[in-house]
């Protein structure tokens, strides 16, 4: 059975400020790469930068004084999915940050009684390097476990309330 490309999306999630970081620059031309084998449009944040010829990509539109969450994201993901009638999604991020971006995207697809078919992509290798250029490992990985156990609807409204978890 072949998917219909004009229903397939890929949304990429940046690992962090700015464009110029080695996981952001990675994750551009994994995104490049499958947009163009999947014939897929794509949604991604601001530090996902698509230059290549013929893919079509949708920017986050975000405040530049203040960065998105991850939740934040997820629910405009979910309003470009229903304005693009997107019946498949391709997920793209860091492999840490992963997990967070395809349950997001998944708890709000459920509330609004969307069915889609989610694919993770795996192609991206996580490097330890990186939590050294923009962020320390240890307080992401205590922040992780707790937000892992936390139930979904408290995570979704201490987002609201306090801001970002990123």
């Amino acid at each position: 059975m072949t998917i219909d490309s004009k229903k397939i999306g890929i949304v990429a999630f940046a690992f962090g400020p700015p464009d110029s970081i080695e996981p952001n620059q990675t994750l551009s031309i994994i995104t490049t790469k499958k947009a163009r084998e999947l014939n897929a449009r794509v949604y991604a944040q601001k530090d996902i930068k698509i230059t290549a010829k013929g893919v079509k990509v949708d920017y986050v539109k975000q405040n530049n004084k203040k960065a998105l969450s991850t939740l934040q994201v997820a629910e405009k993901t979910v309003e470009w999915i229903k304005k693009n009638n997107i019946t498949n999604l391709y997920v793209m991020a860091a492999k840490p940050h992963l997990w967070r971006c395809k349950r997001d995207i998944g708890e709000i697809l459920e509330r609004e009684k969307i069915n889609i078919t989610i694919h993770t992509c795996f192609e991206l290798i996580f490097k330890e390097n990186w939590f050294y250029d923009i962020r320390d490992e240890k307080e992401w990985i205590k922040r992780e476990k707790i937000i892992k156990k936390m139930p979904f609807w408290l995570y979704s409204l201490l987002n609201k309330l306090k801001g970002p978890p990123s």
